[in-house]
């Protein structure tokens, strides 16, 4: 798996969330952006459905400890017995290590691409081929991987700031909100709270992984935003309320995911932001099924850190996002 450069560390976690929910037992390990897991079952069609953060994923092929070794080893022309004469393929490398590999690469590429040639029949092509051939450089060595590369994130894009019917400033991008989804390990058919829902950024990613959400908000304009959003997505299970995060009027809810409000562009009708996430947490353990989970996305400024610990809560994963000068967001996944 090779996941984006943006935040390393929270592409980690989001993808350890969702190979926790992987009902079998998997061991992971990380090279910087590479992961590698070991699996019974191939995980990767999940997590290409799923991750937000993920760039592609597929099978390793071949291990070497250097370029040199890998372009003369022995078993290189059996690499490709899966690919068959009449199809197209692509070479590509994405370096890791730079330091170590500091040479360019080319000769591999070009070693590797006509190998395939010459052992399959097959062609080359670089726009729309049907095999994708990566070769990824590590400070642990080369790895060749037959690839392929993430549609969700082409979808996330299409959700992206403006491109939704309605769109507000505080609203979150559709890559952060599916990723918070994940870390609260949201699955279809559960059900999802946002008690700050806003114009419903959250909420279309709850709906887009199959799940139902149940959105809150005091603002009836964002409410009326959000179900525009919602009405886009094709699926008619969801809620929407208007109503105070303070009291929240629901019994039982499997996940919360949420980001309260907070800047210049957010409305709290007088009451302070850290407030609501207090009154939030000390709620959410009588809302969430046993076992459920959390994610809350807030201010740096904010000091919910301090928050928690005094509710006696400890985080399952905290981790910094910084937005621009002016802002950092820290994100909290907790476990009731």
């Amino acid at each position: 798996m090779l996941v984006s450069g943006e935040n390393v560390e929270l592409a980690h976690a989001e993808i350890s969330a969702l190979v926790s929910a992987l009902a079998e037992n998997v061991t992971m390990s990380w090279l910087g952006r590479l992961g590698v897991i070991h699996s019974i079952s191939d995980p990767v069609p999940f997590l290409l459905n799923r991750a937000a953060l993920l760039k592609e994923a597929g099978e390793i092929l071949l291990r070497s400890d250097s370029l040199g070794s890998l372009i003369s080893h022995e078993t290189l022309g059996q690499t490709w017995e899966t690919i068959e004469s009449d199809s197209s393929f692509c070479v590509r490398v994405c370096n890791l290590a730079r330091e170590k590999h500091n040479e360019f690469p080319e000769r591999a590429v070009r070693r590797l691409g006509e190998s395939i040639r010459k052992t399959t029949g097959a062609h080359v092509s670089m726009n729309a081929p049907d095999v994708r051939i990566l070769l990824i450089l590590t400070s642990e060595g080369v790895f060749v991987c037959r690839s392929a590369e993430s549609e969700t994130r082409h979808l996330l894009r299409k959700r992206g700031p403006g491109r939704m019917r309605f769109h507000h400033p505080s609203m979150m991008n559709a890559f952060l909100a599916r990723t918070m989804c994940n870390l609260a390990g949201v699955m279809p058919h559960d059900i999802v709270l946002d008690p700050f829902c806003g114009g419903g950024g959250i909420l279309s990613e709850i709906l887009s992984i199959g799940a139902k959400p149940v959105g809150i908000d005091l603002s009836w304009p964002l409410l009326t935003g959000a179900s525009a959003n919602l009405e886009d997505c094709q699926r008619s299970d969801y809620c929407l309320v208007q109503g105070d995060a303070r009291f929240l009027p629901l019994c039982k809810c499997d996940c919360i995911v949420t980001d309260p409000p907070y800047g210049r562009s957010s409305s709290t009708r007088g009451t302070e932001s850290i407030k609501l996430v207090k009154s939030l947490l000390e709620q959410a353990g009588g809302i969430l099924q046993e076992g459920g989970r959390m994610c809350i996305c807030a201010s740096s400024k904010m000091n919910v850190p301090q928050l928690i610990g005094l509710l006696g809560i400890i985080p399952k994963a905290q981790i910094l996002v910084p937005v621009h000068g002016g802002l950092t967001r820290e994100i909290f996944v907790l476990a009731f």
